[in-house]
């Protein structure tokens, strides 16, 4: 503790030795954990290592998968150590009923539920910081989007409603409602989001340079599934991390539309 406040990794290897030092999984205790291990959310989950690491998902053109590449093999290599070798990071099959409150550390998604911690947990004792570092701080940034379909009936009557609910009021008032960032950047300078501590660390990650916006191209769902199956078999010490990348490229790749 730095007086009242958890002490954050400022690193990877912080991070993986604070993991080490706090985790008691007999006790159901672990020193941290992914967000999610299974479908789409679990491969975005791995991306954000993907993308500290150096690597990326896909190419630019979105023609072809680069993530078989040696930031992959490191990021799934780190999280494997952590499962398997240290067992210091809450695996696939771990159990943890108490949430949080046994958790050390964790990569919390920019959905708002931490921004309720305090009334909802008021004994907790918690800080927020961004991601730590490897090579960046880079992750999926993902954003708040009104689509009007082509085949659309009302395309009139659609844009009349994309034009009010982009208003900067209106905005700000659906974003403070659905407890997400702000949508536009005038908001940015409104309230909760210039001040409240736990909205500052939330844009000051999303202001990293290295972000990647998130990435949709036909057959992303799909790649994204048994690119988390695979990832999966790496977690559980069932594939090599090598061998499970290179079966999620040839699995993803068969299933992309270009």
């Amino acid at each position: 503790m730095q007086g009242d406040k958890p002490i954050v990794a400022e690193t990877w290897q912080d991070w993986a030795k604070m993991a080490r030092q706090l985790t008691q999984p007999s006790k159901g205790i672990w020193g941290t954990q992914l967000y999610s291990y299974t479908g789409e959310d679990g491969t975005t989950a791995w991306v954000n290592y993907l993308i500290q690491a150096g690597g990326s998902l896909i190419n630019a053109e979105r023609t072809k998968y680069t993530f078989n590449s040696p930031g992959g093999v490191e990021a799934t290599q780190f999280l494997v150590d952590l499962i398997v070798k240290d067992r210091a990071c809450r695996g696939p099959d771990d159990n943890n009923p108490d949430g949080v409150r046994k958790l050390a550390t964790w990569n919390a998604v920019g959905d708002g539920k931490y921004n309720n911690y305090a009334k909802n947990m008021p004994d907790l004792q918690y800080a927020l910081t961004m991601v730590p570092r490897n090579k960046n701080r880079g992750v999926v940034a993902r954003g708040q989007g009104l689509y009007m379909m082509k085949s659309a009936k009302n395309k009139e009557g659609a844009w009349s409603f994309m034009r009010f609910a982009s208003r900067d009021d209106n905005s700000h008032n659906f974003t403070q409602a659905i407890s997400l960032g702000p949508a536009k950047l005038v908001n940015f300078e409104k309230e909760p989001y210039k001040s409240n501590a736990e909205w500052t660390v939330n844009l000051d990650q999303f202001r990293v340079k290295e972000n990647v916006y998130q990435p949709i191209y036909g057959g992303y769902t799909e790649g994204a599934k048994v690119i988390a199956e695979e990832l999966l078999a790496a977690y559980r010490g069932q594939k090599t991390a090598k061998d499970a990348l290179v079966d999620a490229e040839r699995r993803a790749t068969a299933l992309l539309k270009v």
